[in-house]
């Protein structure tokens, strides 16, 4: 067992991950079951057994060198070695720096360079070809064989003592950084425990239930992190851990194991929709559904009419960003979802919609939203002005100053409080000075006969300054001009709105998280995205 540390400095009681979600829930309920792996032959392990794996992997951390204040990165999939392994760096006061098994070796080398790892634990879960190549890229960071329950075969490089973290640090997760290099998001404990709790108390509304919960997206995401790990042990559910997404390898397992709620990205909806309209009727797959969340990017209208006219099951949507750990909204579960609204607030956290001076707008009026509560990261890592501008304390129509997250999205509120986003305000196209924003023009395109999947970019124009360009995927069999889609689209929306060209491509780019990567697809075809 790692030795005791029964309090941080200035007499603050313990606040870590283990002691705050797994050791309470062993206490609780030692023998209910805490996790099952599909991709690893179905093993279970109880509240007790998983507690016993992280204590083990603890002590392995402490004899590799590593204590309160470090930082320990992480490369593996979705699979039971990786779940004790969070509760494990937070035992020994550590914070997780999660890599995504899908980087490549020169972006694992700008992660580690920038994060600066006391210990690069290497999951045996990890394709041989993936561990060679992500140790070759740690140059000088100490690395060690994360197995089921053990640490092992702890390289010789010294153990960085510099730059420890402060206390309470949870985790430092980076960005996708799609729009950029990766940025290191601080995330506390309080601020994952507080997101996980709300969330947890917002599903409560179904009633009781020792639910199944599916953990597909990825733990190096605080989606996956907070919605597929430390939400289902905490509501006292159970995590169905997946290592990879196969439509029909998850169908079959969320059937087998009887998920009841599902957490998913659009995409991931998209795709087992169109399963089940190829195979066996929805309510016999998933006979235990009863709540489906979508989160991590807009979800197309009618992905959601397709998947509940397939499951039986509406699915609602959700909304945030890593930097608020990263829950702020859902729909109202008890009733019917409403096209392209989020819900309100979850339990503690407060939205608004403010100008480009930080003052509040209306309810009905765009503008940027801003997040405040007790889940808004404590900031970027070492990157002080960065987190000067995003991370700001306002005080909005007389209310008393509050620290805010300003998302870069926008959005509106209605009379009731719901969120309705449009999109990032990076990827606004400008048409004649006109705001025009993407997910409409896709939204309404989406419903485009034989339309599988559509996104929207945007591309320099002499004439108009910027213009929409539509790239569609149609379904086998189907045809269609740029014409017959461009008509389809001026008998829906205003003449700027109107895309000025349209693409058929065979897919959609995405990256690691699913979402669509438009500018790269422009970028490739040799047109002006901008």
């Amino acid at each position: 067992m790692p030795r005791e540390r029964k309090r941080l400095s200035g007499g603050l009681p313990l606040s870590d991950l283990y002691s705050q979600v797994l050791a309470p829930m062993a206490a609780q309920r030692p023998s209910a079951t805490a996790l099952v792996s599909h991709d690893e032959g179905g093993q279970a392990l109880s509240f007790r057994e998983l507690k016993r794996l992280a204590d083990s992997i603890a002590l392995g951390l402490e004899r590799a060198g590593v204590g309160p204040g470090a930082r320990v990165a992480v490369a593996a999939p979705n699979c039971i070695g990786f779940a004790a392994a969070v509760f494990a760096v937070a035992h020994v006061g550590a914070a997780l720096v999660p890599v995504a098994p899908l980087l490549r070796p020169p972006e694992v080398a700008k992660l580690l360079a920038d994060s600066r790892p006391q210990l690069f634990l290497l999951s045996h879960r990890l394709p041989v070809e993936a561990r060679a190549g992500f140790s070759a890229a740690a140059q000088g960071v100490r690395k060690a064989l994360l197995a089921d329950g053990s640490v092992e075969d702890v390289s010789s490089e010294p153990v960085r003592g510099d730059a420890l973290n402060p206390p309470g640090t949870a985790a430092v997760l980076y960005t996708s950084g799609t729009t950029g290099l990766p940025k290191g998001v601080v995330l506390t404990t309080k601020n994952l425990v507080s997101n996980a709790r709300a969330s947890a108390e917002v599903l409560s509304r179904l009633g009781p239930g020792q639910d199944v919960f599916t953990s597909i997206l990825p733990f190096f995401h605080s989606f996956g992190l907070t919605t597929g790990l430390l939400l289902p042990l905490l509501a006292g559910g159970c995590a169905l851990l997946f290592t990879s997404f196969s439509p029909r390898a998850f169908l079959r397992g969320a059937a087998q194991h009887k998920a009841a709620i599902m957490l998913l990205v659009p995409e991931m909806y998209r795709t087992l929709t169109a399963v089940a309209a190829a195979g066996a009727a929805g309510e016999a797959l998933l006979p235990a559904l009863r709540a489906c969340v979508s989160g991590g990017a807009a979800l197309p209208p009618q992905t959601a009419r397709q998947f509940e006219g397939a499951f039986r099951v509406p699915i609602h949507q959700g909304y945030g960003v890593t930097e608020t750990s990263p829950v702020l909204s859902i729909s109202n579960l008890l009733e019917p979802p409403i096209p392209e609204c989020s819900g309100e607030p979850i339990p503690g956290v407060e939205l608004a919609i403010v100008d480009a001076d930080g003052n509040e707008l209306p309810a009905g009026a765009d503008g940027e939203i801003a997040a405040a509560g007790p889940n808004v990261a404590a900031g970027y890592f070492e990157r002080e002005e960065l987190t000067a501008q995003r991370f700001r304390t306002l005080s909005l129509s007389g209310r008393p100053p509050k620290r805010y997250y300003l998302t870069g999205d926008v959005g509106h509120l209605d009379e009731r409080g719901r969120i309705y986003v449009r999109g990032r305000m990076d990827d606004m196209i400008v048409v004649n000075g006109l705001n025009v924003y993407p997910s409409e023009i896709a939204n309404a395109l989406g419903q485009f006969p034989g339309c599988v999947e559509v996104v929207v970019g945007r591309v320099r124009s002499e004439v108009h300054g910027q213009e929409p360009v539509a790239l569609m995927v149609l379904s086998e069999g189907s045809a269609a001009t740029e014409e017959q889609v461009k008509a389809f689209a001026a008998a829906r929306l205003a003449p700027h709105k109107v895309p000025a060209q349209v693409l058929f491509v065979p897919e959609i780019l995405k990256n690691p998280l699913q979402k669509p990567l438009p500018r790269q697809m422009l970028l490739g075809m040799g047109l002006p995205a901008c």
